[in-house]
């Protein structure tokens, strides 16, 4: 059973996968199947609408995906990008977490830490989150 915070959560993060499939398709052969490749603009998205609500959230990203963190439970709105996550938005205990593409090597607690981590990783340009693509409706 979700609190009322995740259960808010949980909400915009679908809000954010729609507005993730929307954006994919203005933007043919970027992005691939199941929103991959907008793994860190779509988590980014939802954090400002997180952020709006009142709600903390903690940006985590690896060598292979970015998602949220929200009240000790991982929030993903791209799973599906790995053929094996059939949920188009996915909520789970952090502690539950066994893929790895839900390892944790860094945590930011701000879109400008996450933009300048991804800038010195060298992260491709049209997977950054830049404010132009977060203001898109």
């Amino acid at each position: 059973m979700l609190n009322t915070k995740l259960t808010l959560a949980y909400l915009a993060a679908i809000d954010t996968r729609h507005w993730a499939e929307r954006y994919q398709k203005t933007s043919p052969g970027r992005y691939w199947e199941g929103c991959g490749g907008l793994c860190a603009i779509a988590s980014a998205k939802l954090f400002k609408k997180l952020e709006f609500l009142g709600i903390d959230a903690k940006i985590v990203i690896n060598n292979h995906h970015c998602f949220l963190l929200v009240d000790e439970h991982i929030l993903d709105v791209t799973a599906t990008q790995f053929t094996y996550n059939n949920a188009r938005v996915t909520i789970i205990p952090n502690n539950k977490a066994q893929p790895y593409y839900w390892q944790q090597k860094e945590v930011f607690n701000s879109l400008e830490e996450l933009l300048n981590y991804q800038n010195k990783a060298d992260w491709p340009k049209h997977q950054q989150p830049t404010p132009e693509i977060l203001e898109l409706e």
